[in-house]
């Protein structure tokens, strides 16, 4: 009769907690060779190996998902491959966003050791940018989706006034084409503001400023009215 284990042996022997093997039990990565009358869970040392590799692949931080599918008997080499190329793919992304928040903790630090006051409106500036990035995002993408559909619908207008020679649907084209993009422009300009960089202020730029500045995806250089320095000032979404 092969030898059994109870959950706080196994647990012992693995050097995790009597949770983690119940955990692992409840999401049926290992189930116990046998349960007795009582209801206690054994494990024999297959169970064993089998739970110190799951044990070793959460080292790794496999995803639960992710082991239960390297367990699985059908798993075979090609599909083992993909899944260690996406988790390494998953942890190098990981790696870049803590390395970027690395970066800006020491930045935070320098602020903080140059200049105590201004260091605080550092940080408050930056927070509030945090917080407003995911507002912008979703702005941004609706207006690429916006900008997409109008450019095939222009696009159709084009190819059918060519095609037919309809003279007016080539000048409703253009017509729509400068009302549409006229409209976005305003639409944008209203919908955000700019946060100085210098004294932490926000300020709506004049229309000739917004158009004729330099600009980056996430700032446009301008001139704040508090401070008076022009710089390139984050872009963020208004309330």
């Amino acid at each position: 009769m092969l030898e059994t284990f109870s959950t706080g042996q196994v647990a012992k022997h693995l050097g995790v907690s009597v949770r983690t093997i119940q955990y692992y039990d409840k999401r049926d990565l290992l189930k116990p060779s046998e349960i007795t009358e009582a209801g206690r869970r054994l494990y024999n040392q297959a169970d064993i190996d089998m739970l110190s590799l799951v044990c070793y692949l959460r080292e790794l931080d496999f995803s639960i998902n992710s082991i239960k599918s390297i367990l699985t008997e059908e798993t075979n080499q090609e599909l083992l491959d993909v899944l260690i190329r996406e988790h390494i793919v998953s942890l190098k992304n990981d790696i870049a966003k803590k390395q970027t928040t690395l970066d800006s903790c020491v930045n935070l630090l320098k602020n903080i050791q140059s200049d105590q006051k201004e260091s605080v409106d550092y940080l408050l500036g930056i927070s509030r940018v945090m917080r407003n990035q995911e507002k912008w995002k979703q702005m941004q993408q609706g207006m690429t989706g916006f900008l997409l559909s109008f450019c095939l619908t222009y696009g159709l207008m084009l190819y059918l006034a060519v095609h037919y020679n309809l003279k007016w649907l080539l000048w409703a084209g253009m017509a729509l084409f400068l009302g549409s993009v006229s409209g976005l422009v305003f639409y944008y300009k209203k919908k955000v503001s700019y946060l100085c960089i210098h004294c932490q202020k926000t300020f709506d730029p004049s229309f000739k400023d917004f158009q004729l500045a330099k600009q980056s995806p996430r700032t446009r250089k301008v001139k704040c009215p508090y401070c008076h320095k022009t710089s390139h000032c984050l872009e963020i979404l208004k309330n």
